[in-house]
């Protein structure tokens, strides 16, 4: 990379992560702070709460026979992406502490990756059987599940949509490479007119090759193409769509940027390049650190958005859209970029995982970290493609994939809001023991290195007729809720979990003889929120889709005062406390750095010694954990 277009990219690495920062120069471990509570469903401000009420099991571990839920109002049914037998599940939840399968649609060809379902109709986005030809759309009626047609789209479909009060049916042609790269296909959002219904429906195509020759142009300002001998078009891969009706919003999660498309048209009208997140800011603090304790504290690292799920929503009178903050690396035979942080005689430099050997493939410039900074990061997971500030082959900056966080953005794709360190705070206050744990294994501080909680999962609901913004954390598998009605300051007002801890999922069901989901419900792939008006219940449902333990999860979405929630049986239950480490929080040294403000927007920084109107965080927290018990 250049010299200049490291120079305009460093540009981006200011946008802001919360709306405003604690200043505090120290951080405490939050093992110390937050020790000793294993919450299931707690309830972190007043609002919106979540209690389990059913679970579907496919009986398949780690196959991927959960992945996205849809939901019919007129059949109530859920229809659910089962990668294991390439299909899709479709579900009778009329009665939702029993859900039962139905049926199996198999769609054939490669297997669905995305459902969606509009009017009766639900449309599948159906991967070829090699992977970089072009998909097709599928259509079923969602009720005797014939099927009505389908419609070729472009290279591996990853999402599928309806938009414009269902006229078009979008799709995310993601355009994977083969493994050594000689195949790349374009990536390109599909807009498929089923206005006069899905026998006369026509297919167009919203490329990206008229960004082709623009390539320097695009990294310049901070979108990511770096493909072997790619163009824009072959390098741009659509993950995930969002629209307002006639406009879609379209996240292209490894170039960390935002595609804006002009549906009608079915034109790419603009890219916007999302920037780069700031871990060295107070309110940007994580965990980059392995070593089976809470470590939340600034970083001199830098984080790539790459947003995974997007969803749009209306507030005030102005649409809002919120993306989960993932990361995606490439790791393919040609281009293998995820490197880990290591020393080898003497040299820091990252060695490319699907090496073998203990090497280093990137040089890392040791120079510009402080003492004893990289030996506390090594086994870090960043990116090799980025950080070689001056062009001289060696990394003088580490850049992390994904950013732990979640956004608001407006329509013209500019962040009002990124969560900062909040969803990292929250599970080591809800769930300290397994802080940072892996998805398949238990453990504390596992993806610390990694990806942390992995937001990946998003979507937005109505309650009360306040938007809810529901967040699937991936590796922890828990499910955390905001209200967004401000989009420049959502409110975190429910953490759920409904994994079971004391089953080890790797010993005791992938290694034992333990039943699919004898640990609950592992990794939150999709999720669909149901409107009390189309609910089987009184209330607005959630339903879930669980990669890893092949499960789908129910839950209520209750308005008012939330408590504890018991995870199987939906029942209220007082939450627990720990009264040693809220004494340890309340008796702050005197001495301590304090300071003022917000973390990521939702209150005082968890982790961070801080003053609130003469009352330190920790007192503050520890106060507010005693009233929600209370």
């Amino acid at each position: 990379m250049s010299e200049d277009t490291e120079t305009n990219r460093r540009e981006f690495l200011g946008l802001l992560g919360g709306t405003a920062a604690v200043t505090a120069a120290g951080t405490v471990s939050g093992a110390e702070l937050f020790s000793g509570r294993a919450a299931s469903a707690s309830q972190t401000g007043s609002g919106v709460s979540l209690s389990h009420l059913g679970r579907y099991s496919t009986g398949m571990y780690d196959e991927g026979a959960a992945e996205i839920p849809t939901y019919d109002p007129d059949t109530q049914r859920l229809f659910v992406v089962n990668g294991s037998v390439a299909g899709i599940d479709v579900l009778d939840v009329s009665d939702p502490a029993n859900p039962t399968k139905e049926d199996t649609i198999s769609v054939g060809m490669g297997g669905a990756n995305n459902v969606s379902v509009h009017d009766g109709t639900l449309a599948a986005a159906v991967e070829a059987e090699t992977t970089q030809d072009n998909g097709s759309v599928a259509f079923y009626d969602a009720s005797d599940l014939t099927e009505l047609g389908s419609v070729e789209v472009g290279p591996l479909p990853d999402m599928v949509t309806f938009a414009d009060g269902g006229d078009y049916v979008l799709t995310a042609n993601e355009g994977e490479p083969n493994d050594d790269y000689s195949r790349d296909p374009a990536g390109s959002v599909s807009v498929v007119d089923v206005s006069g219904g899905v026998d006369a429906a026509t297919a167009q195509t919203a490329s990206f090759t008229p960004f082709d020759g623009q390539e320097e142009s695009l990294r310049d300002r901070g979108i990511r193409i770096y493909g072997p001998d790619a163009s824009a078009s072959e390098d741009l891969e659509p993950e995930y769509i969002a629209t307002d009706g006639t406009t879609a919003y379209v996240t292209l999660q490894e170039n960390n940027a935002l595609a804006i498309v002009d549906i009608a048209a079915a034109e790419v009208s603009e890219l916007k390049a999302l920037g780069y997140k700031d871990f060295s800011a107070p309110e940007n603090a994580l965990d980059a650190i392995e070593d089976d304790s809470i470590d939340i504290a600034t970083q001199p690292l830098y984080g790539m958005y790459q947003p995974d799920a997007i969803e749009a929503y209306s507030t005030g009178g102005e649409t809002y859209l919120v993306a989960a903050n993932e990361g995606d690396a490439r790791e393919y035979a040609a281009m293998f970029e995820t490197g880990v942080l290591k020393q080898v005689d003497g040299q820091w430099g990252l060695d490319a995982t699907e090496d073998d050997g203990d090497n280093i493939d990137v040089e890392v410039d040791a120079s510009g970290f402080a003492d004893g900074v990289l030996e506390s990061l090594a086994g870090l997971e960043v990116t090799t493609e980025y950080g070689d500030t001056d062009g001289d082959g060696v990394l003088e900056e580490l850049h992390l994939f994904g950013a732990r966080s979640f956004s608001v953005h407006d329509t013209d794709g500019n962040r009002v809001y990124e969560s900062g360190d909040t969803l990292e705070q929250l599970v080591a206050t809800e769930q300290p023991e397994q802080f940072n744990s892996d998805d398949d294994e238990n453990g504390r501080d596992a993806e610390s290195v990694a990806s942390g909680p992995e937001p990946e999962g998003i979507t937005v609901g109505s309650v009360g007729g306040t938007p809810h913004a529901f967040v699937g954390l991936e590796e922890v598998s828990a499910v955390t809720t905001f209200d967004v009605s401000d989009p420049q300051a959502p409110e975190n007002v429910d953490y759920t979990n409904t994994r079971n801890f004391d089953v080890g999922p790797e010993d005791d069901i992938e290694e034992g003889s333990m039943a699919a989901d004898a640990a609950g419900d592992l990794s939150p792939e999709g999720l669909a929120f149901v409107p009390a008006a189309d609910s089987p219940i009184d209330d607005a449902m959630l339903a879930v889709s669980y990669e890893v333990s092949g499960t789908t999860s129910l839950y209520r979405v209750s308005a008012g005062q939330g408590s504890e929630g018991d995870s199987e049986t939906g029942q209220s239950t007082p939450a627990s406390t720990d009264e040693d480490a809220m004494a340890q929080a309340e008796d702050t040294p005197a001495g301590t750095p304090t300071g003022t403000g917000t973390s990521g927007g939702s209150g005082p920084g968890f982790g961070t010694i801080a003053t609130l109107g003469g009352l330190s965080v920790g007192g503050w927290l520890a106060d507010r954990r005693r009233d929600d018990t209370e």
